[in-house]
């Protein structure tokens, strides 16, 4: 049986899934920057604002699972959404206590000019990754997300 200085030593970094998802995401985020770091909004940021897009007068906790955000982290991240104008909340005429998020015409007009960077952001990131198995990499991806596609 190896020990633990003979099991840290023959560990491979390049086939481990936690080393490499974390290299992913610092990739993405670099491509990210590249193209869309000089507008101000985070790629989480941009996630939120495409929820909201295609999921108008959402709840904060409905918002929440759509998005995949834990609710405290999506009240702040509303917030910071709402003081760059991008984004407006009402209260909701179903319940008192909830509020319902919109995206202003500033946010749909940031929408529509982004997305196309969003596009090539895609691209360069999945540049490396054979066209033929692109499909089958995001459904793995997807798999690790716990995200079900209809």
């Amino acid at each position: 049986m190896a020990t633990g200085s003979e099991r840290v030593e023959s560990f491979e970094l390049g086939t481990s899934v936690g080393h490499l998802l974390r290299r992913c995401n610092q990739r993405s985020r670099l491509v990210y920057e590249k193209h869309l770091g000089r507008t101000g909004i985070s790629r989480q940021q941009l996630a939120l604002m495409i929820s909201i897009s295609q999921n108008p007068k959402m709840t904060y906790s409905q918002l929440s699972v759509v998005s995949a955000f834990e609710r405290n982290t999506l009240a702040d991240m509303i917030e910071r959404l709402i003081r760059t104008g991008v984004v407006s909340k009402q209260q909701s005429a179903n319940d008192g206590r909830a509020y319902e998020v919109e995206i202003t015409d500033k946010g749909k007009a940031f929408l529509e000019g982004a997305i196309r960077e969003v596009e090539q952001v895609q691209q360069e990131i999945l540049h490396s990754i054979p066209q033929e198995s692109r499909d089958e990499f995001l459904r793995c991806l997807r798999l690790i997300a716990d995200i079900e596609m209809p």
